[in-house]
């Protein structure tokens, strides 16, 4: 079924499977049904609707509502909200029963949903057993770290997103179980490597896409379980690091590798989607799953 969206105007599907989906899921009160209605948004809209409030990046200086004490937060100023440190929204110094009030049947739900919201106050980050993380947000379990968000479990990691269970990474994106990490993405269980991107497993790699099991690899794309490749070409151990000093030790060719690094990853062959072990699903970065229609 195609529509047309509300939002873009540009036009959308609605598949067979999100309407039977939606008839599943009609909620009954007292024995009526409550039909949901055929989405006039498309995906793509209705992601951007679901995310617009949610702040993961940046940090604002914002005052404690409860002591006026200075404090860091992902709220700004001016955005209106009480906000309060961690310490003081887990405390026993306020009651949140104490801003309950009377329903106005009479007026809109929303609009009165929205001045409570205007009046409880807010935690300045969403963080939960860190140590010395005090610039980050949505974070748990980390030491040492430094504007990293939707992370857990991480040492000693700057300026990343979505680190589980890594240390000494920086400036790295969706890295999994990893250690001594500069501009990588979508890695997993990998150690000493740069600028590498969707590999597993592998370790003193620099350049390299879509990589598995692989170590001492420079400038490569699409290899498994390959030692000393430089290019995509195999070589000695000491060619290759001869190879690999001559650009390392001169920023022009230093520049150059990240050119050509470039060129590589435009002309590989590349997966339709990251989805793995999955059954009847469709979208991006999925994996173990089962009847998914545009997840990631």
């Amino acid at each position: 079924m195609k529509k047309i969206c509300a939002v873009s105007k540009k036009e959308f599907e609605i598949s067979d499977f999100e309407k039977n989906f939606l008839q599943k899921i009609v909620p009954t009160f007292a024995g009526k049904k409550f039909e949901i209605p055929l989405p006039e948004k498309s995906p793509i809209e209705r992601s951007r609707q679901r995310t617009a409030h949610r702040n993961e990046q940046f940090l604002f200086r914002n005052k404690n509502c409860f002591t006026g004490k200075p404090l860091i937060s992902i709220y700004r100023p001016d955005s209106g909200l009480k906000v309060c440190s961690r310490d003081d929204w887990f405390g026993d110094g306020w009651d949140a029963l104490d801003f309950g009030r009377e329903f106005d049947f009479s007026k809109s739900f929303f609009p009165q949903f929205h001045a409570l919201q205007r009046d409880i106050p807010y935690a300045a980050t969403v963080t939960i057993g860190n140590e010395n993380s005090k610039f980050t947000t949505g974070t748990g379990f980390c030491k040492n770290c430094f504007l990293i968000n939707s992370s857990e479990y991480c040492e000693d990691c700057l300026y990343s997103k979505l680190l589980q269970k890594c240390a000494n990474v920086v400036d790295t994106a969706f890295a999994y179980n990893s250690e001594l990490l500069y501009e990588c993405f979508s890695v997993e269980k990998c150690y000493d490597c740069r600028w590498t991107y969707f590999s597993q497993n592998c370790h003193d790699c620099w350049f390299c896409d879509d990589c598995r099991g692989c170590d001492h690899c420079f400038l490569c794309t699409n290899l498994v379980q390959k030692q000393f490749y430089f290019l995509n070409q195999k070589l000695s151990k000491s060619e290759y690091e001869k190879r690999v000093a001559d650009f390392l030790g001169d920023p022009k060719h230093f520049k150059k590798a990240r050119e050509l690094f470039d060129e590589l990853r435009a002309k590989r062959i590349c997966k339709f989607a990251n989805i793995l072990n999955t059954e009847n699903c469709t979208g991006d970065f999925i994996s173990h799953a089962k009847n998914s229609g545009a997840c990631s």
